[in-house]
């Protein structure tokens, strides 16, 4: 019963490659849109997880929870976990994201 669950995922893997693809097409879009909006995006980070330095504490508590209201996952990550100034959203991008 425990090898169930990865089993599941290792064929999903194997027979559902569109989910990669969407996954790194919404990832990119994301960080295309971030750029657009005049945000620094780290091209060395290509995944589906893109941190969003804004800086000041308050500013990043501020826009998570406002995130979080429109139904988005996004996680505000703040001095002791970063050092002070370094602020940043942790967006987490999924294949069952739309481009809407």
């Amino acid at each position: 019963a425990l090898a169930a669950g990865p089993h599941a995922a290792l064929r999903i893997l194997e027979d559902e490659g569109w989910r990669r693809h969407r996954l790194r097409k919404n990832a990119e879009h994301l960080r295309s849109g971030i750029a657009a909006l005049g945000h620094p995006v780290d091209p060395a980070l290509a995944g589906h997880i893109l941190p969003l330095l804004l800086g000041d504490a308050e500013r990043t508590s501020r826009a998570g929870h406002l995130l979080r209201d429109e139904g988005f996952l996004v996680g505000a990550v703040r001095p002791l976990s970063v050092p002070p100034g370094k602020s940043r959203l942790r967006i987490t991008v999924s294949a069952a994201h739309s481009r809407e």
